[in-house]
């Protein structure tokens, strides 16, 4: 998003992460509340565990609705700019279940290196794999697969909450969730690029052209002063 900075939508991308923070912040409790808290019961309060597919399925899917209404705004269609809407979108909503995750996790764990490590990962990785699922999301949607678009994040979405709530005591479960993001990563900006409109795409390549000329040139001349 910063590479492409004042190209696409600047505006309503800000306003889709104020949008996701109040979005992000009931979806953060909802999946604190139903999910996280039931699933750590048996962990650490030593009874049994009352993990409810469920809940996950409900959870994923009123978020997803949710981001998906966010994105069918006006100003949002009026630029198709669903990908980058929904990436601005996504960070918000990762960042603040995040934080109800990290804070769950303190209560229940103190503050050790183990726990401070991994609320920093938390607060890394979750942000952006939320941003990737609703920019595929956007991206979908521009596309005119609305169906297709709910469906698959929410699916994604499912997946994204069940590894994030065994990664609360489970440390290893980041490994299999960050190679996914370095593997979606290219495709993701794929997503953003075809979103920005053609005539931005057009200036910015002439700029790039420029930018790369002159670094050339001032090799150039610095290697003749040597």
């Amino acid at each position: 998003m910063t590479k492409y900075a004042g190209f696409y939508d600047t505006q309503t991308a800000w306003n889709q992460v104020f949008w996701g923070l109040l979005l992000g912040g009931f979806y953060g409790y909802l999946a604190n509340a139903f999910i996280l808290e039931p699933a750590l019961l048996g962990t650490y309060g030593g009874a049994q565990g009352q993990f409810n597919v469920i809940n996950v399925i409900l959870v994923a899917l009123i978020t997803t609705i949710g981001a998906h209404f966010m994105l069918l705004r006006k100003k949002v269609r009026a630029n198709n700019s669903q990908a980058t809407s929904g990436w601005a979108l996504g960070l918000s909503l990762g960042a603040m279940i995040a934080m109800f995750f990290i804070a769950r996790m303190l209560i229940e764990t103190g503050l050790t290196i183990q726990s401070v490590a991994n609320a920093v990962v938390f607060s890394l990785v979750t942000p952006r794999a939320e941003a990737m699922i609703t920019c595929f999301h956007g991206h979908l949607m521009v596309q005119g697969r609305r169906w297709g678009a709910v469906i698959r994040s929410m699916s994604f979405r499912m997946i994204l909450i069940v590894m994030l709530v065994s990664a609360v005591d489970f440390y290893p479960t980041w490994f299999f969730i960050v190679p996914f993001l370095f593997i979606f990563q290219p495709k993701t900006n794929e997503w953003i690029w075809d979103s920005i409109p053609k005539e931005a795409r057009r200036r910015l390549r002439r700029i790039w052209a420029s930018q790369t000329r002159m670094q050339q040139s001032t090799t150039v001349s610095s290697n003749e002063e040597e």
